[in-house]
């Protein structure tokens, strides 16, 4: 426990980084202690840095999708936060990462085919482009549960049609 508190790596301004610390923990949740190599390889991948620094917002969602996995392995997060279809002009697309992660939380990386089949549901499509809104609360109900298929996402728009029609007629 010592050789993992004193880290170089988990250290900020001389202190234990606690916020490193939870997103360590979170992924070897259950698993036991982490070697210190392994830290320190994931804290220094290529695709969790930002101008030089580790990008904590990544690191975030990542240990949200790895909870209680272990820690990912290099190339499932380069494949992962490289999908054409998370990145916005020429970035990765924040917004619908957090909705992946929050869906795959406890699960594992989700695979690439999956992750455009969600985002091309035509249920969650306004105006031909995706419905970020109803993303949003499409994975706050799916929270840990994977992606919901096609058919669940339309039975519940079904669901909230009818019932927003029922309160319009007074027939709830």
């Amino acid at each position: 426990m010592d050789t993992l508190l004193k880290l170089p790596s988990l250290q900020k301004d001389g202190q234990l980084d606690r916020q490193l610390l939870s997103s360590i923990s979170s992924m070897m949740s259950s698993r036991g202690f982490p070697k210190a190599g392994d830290v320190d390889t994931l804290l220094k991948l290529p695709s969790l840095q930002k101008d030089g620094q580790l990008d904590r917002q990544l690191l975030s969602s990542i240990s949200s999708i790895c909870h209680g996995k272990g820690f990912p392995k290099a190339g499932d997060v380069d494949t992962l936060l490289k999908l054409p279809s998370l990145q916005k002009d020429g970035q990765l697309d924040r917004q619908l990462l957090s909705s992946i992660s929050s869906m795959m939380s406890s699960r594992g990386f989700p695979k690439a085919g999956d992750v455009d089949t969600l985002l091309k549901l035509p249920s969650l499509q306004k105006d031909g482009q995706l419905d970020r809104q109803l993303l949003s609360s499409i994975s706050s109900i799916c929270n840990g549960k994977g992606f919901p298929k096609a058919g669940d996402v339309d039975t519940l728009l079904k669901l909230r049609a009818s019932r927003r029609m029922a309160s319009l007629t007074g027939n709830c």
